[in-house]
């Protein structure tokens, strides 16, 4: 379903960015005690067995925010 949509998935390393955290926690921190920043998610997708099922959600348009895939559980017995 992903290569019919020309779809990709994709991460990153923080530690890829590590020099440019520390201007921006201050910026992020003065945000947040503001009310300014606001943090939409759905976490409701556990285990790498959810990954399309997560994917399909996002592409119907079902999602507030950020699609979240949780790798530290998983839902089905190896």
């Amino acid at each position: 379903k992903l290569l019919q949509k020309s779809a990709s998935m994709r991460g990153f390393f923080l530690n890829h960015f590590a020099r440019d955290i520390r201007s921006h926690v201050g910026k992020l921190i003065q945000l947040y005690s503001e009310n300014k920043l606001k943090s939409l998610t759905d976490c409701s997708f556990h285990g790498i067995e959810s990954v399309p099922a997560a994917v399909e959600y996002m592409y119907k348009g079902r999602n507030v925010g950020k699609v979240i895939v949780d790798l530290r559980r998983t839902t089905s017995k190896l």
